[in-house]
């Protein structure tokens, strides 16, 4: 039992992580096709 909660929280770890990390993807393919202001472009360059 210990192993297979521990494999499914690895799972579970794994997959979180991958969601996030789509998530950074999706928002960043979504800043970089929108034109940024230049207001914008001064506050975060």
């Amino acid at each position: 039992m210990p192993l297979n909660n521990k494999a499914t929280a690895a799972s579970v770890i794994t997959t979180g992580a991958a969601n996030i990390g789509n998530t950074i993807v999706a928002i960043a393919r979504a800043i970089t096709s929108t034109p940024i202001p230049a207001w914008a472009a001064r506050w975060f360059l």
